[in-house]
């Protein structure tokens, strides 16, 4: 029977510091070069539809995210991790509901009807009639 060996993998300040330091920077850091990225759209370009979806994606992952910071226990108040997972809580449950209040308001733009075509057409009408009394009293 062969002996594997285990190690303890290692943190990630440890893998931070051990990768080599490099002059160019990696695909993604904000030194990045302007070449077109790996869907072969030119980032100083039109590309409105890939950052839609990225954006989706990135929303549907920070849900995710703050679903699984919203069911994190709260320990006990004189434990070390007290304070940051409650203010975690509060950032996810602060962010959630700004988000639902705008989303509500959209809603209610959007169901609100326009009435100004149908004021128009009424007023153009009463103009009409407006016009032919004028002319009906002038010709009695």
């Amino acid at each position: 029977m062969d002996k594997q060996i285990m190690t303890k993998p290692k943190s990630l300040f440890e893998r931070f510091h051990a990768a080599p330091a490099s002059d160019e920077p990696q695909s993604g850091g904000m030194l990045q070069k302007n070449r077109p990225d790996e869907t072969g759209s030119d980032p100083q370009s039109n590309g409105r539809g890939d950052l839609a979806v990225k954006l989706e994606r990135v929303s549907e992952k920070a849900l995710n995210k703050a679903d699984e910071i919203l069911d994190l226990p709260l320990p006990s108040a004189d434990h070390a991790s007290f304070g940051a997972v409650l203010r975690a809580q509060n950032a996810a449950i602060n962010s959630a509901l700004t988000t639902q209040v705008k989303v509500d308001e959209n809603r209610l733009r959007a169901a609100t009807v326009d009435r100004l075509p149908e004021l128009l057409e009424i007023l153009r009408e009463e103009e009409i009639l407006y016009a032919k009394r004028r002319a009906s009293v002038k010709n009695e």
